[in-house]
């Protein structure tokens, strides 16, 4: 066998050794049969005609009744043996809502750098596929690599950060079908390089309850549900129905946020967009009302500072939904 393995690393394909070529390379004789497995990390190799050259090598050459040469990228693998949502210990947070035009993704990011701010170590998948901001609130100011069909997550301040932007490259709207959805979850789950060692996975869900949502659920039954709604009576009609079908999905709701829920003048707080929108939520579902968030632009971007109240409040937030899933 040790004989079979030294030809076959040492057969030479054009300028290189087979050797040279494939990282694994494995080798079983059975009834005068060769049984090869090569492990590659190079998806630029042309395997049909290395296959012809070495059925050729191993049956002619070598004289075996017959071979089976099978192919095995090493790297896809490893993604999806290592696969950020087949992770112990790791808290999946969905961010969604009913409808869109709540603050969704803006929770998501001040909740990403709140958990990161407290030491956990986060990605931040933004899977809000006609509607992607998270790349515009962090300021990224370049795509990330992409090698080998491989995306490689952009990490801002410590947080890896994965989105569908990175995928189009372009600022062109998207139309896509339920299928194509599909592909560019499975791509952020199985084949995006993250750090090691993930804490906590935020999802900034798209709004509504179309086929995203059913297929995170797939992927990743055990994730946490937080639903964001504002003070308004219409909003949490639609947040409601949203809740429905996660707690129908079998999805653990955690709670609600109401969003821009007042706004502080003169030590007033000013109900501008409505009241009661957040606990007519959480009431309806049977969860906590998680937090009211007030209405407040960050001075710089989307991502509010240690020197600004929200900041304050999404800390102890990130803290609360931490002690709510121990």
């Amino acid at each position: 066998m040790e004989d079979l393995k030294k030809q076959i690393i040492e057969h030479k394909y054009q300028d290189k050794t087979i050797g040279q070529m494939f990282k694994e390379i494995k080798a079983e004789i059975k009834d005068d049969k060769v049984y090869l497995d090569l492990g590659f990390e190079d998806n630029n190799l042309t395997i049909d005609d290395i296959k012809k050259d070495l059925m050729k090598f191993l049956k002619l050459d070598l004289k075996y009744k017959g071979a089976k040469i099978t192919f095995t990228d090493l790297i896809k693998e490893d993604l999806e043996k290592n696969s950020i949502i087949h992770k112990d210990n790791v808290l999946y947070l969905l961010i969604a809502s009913g409808k869109g035009g709540v603050g969704k993704s803006n929770v998501a990011a001040n909740l990403a750098v709140a958990f990161n701010d407290l030491n956990y170590k986060v990605a931040l998948i933004d899977c809000d596929i006609y509607g992607s901001s998270i790349p515009n609130i962090f300021e990224v100011d370049k795509y990330p690599r992409i090698s080998d069909g491989i995306l490689y997550a952009y990490n801002k301040d410590g947080i890896d950060i994965a989105s569908v932007d990175f995928l189009t490259r372009s600022t062109l709207p998207i139309i896509w079908r339920g299928p194509m959805l599909n592909q560019a979850l499975n791509h952020f789950f199985y084949y995006t390089r993250y750090q090691n060692d993930i804490d906590v996975v935020i999802i900034d869900m798209p709004p509504g309850t179309g086929d995203v949502a059913l297929d995170v659920f797939n992927a990743i039954p055990n994730a946490k549900q937080i639903i964001v709604t504002t003070p308004h009576q219409d909003a949490a009609t639609i947040a409601i129905k949203a809740g429905i079908m996660a707690l129908q999905m079998k999805f653990d709701i955690l709670g609600v946020i109401e969003n821009m829920s007042y706004y502080e003048y003169e030590d007033k707080k000013l109900d501008i967009f409505g009241f009661g929108g957040g606990d007519m939520v959480a009431n309806a579902l049977n969860v906590p009302l998680l937090e009211k968030l007030p209405i407040a632009a960050p001075k710089n971007g989307g991502l509010y500072q240690k020197d600004e109240k929200p900041y304050q409040i999404y800390q102890e937030l990130a803290k609360k939904i931490k002690s709510y899933t121990e």
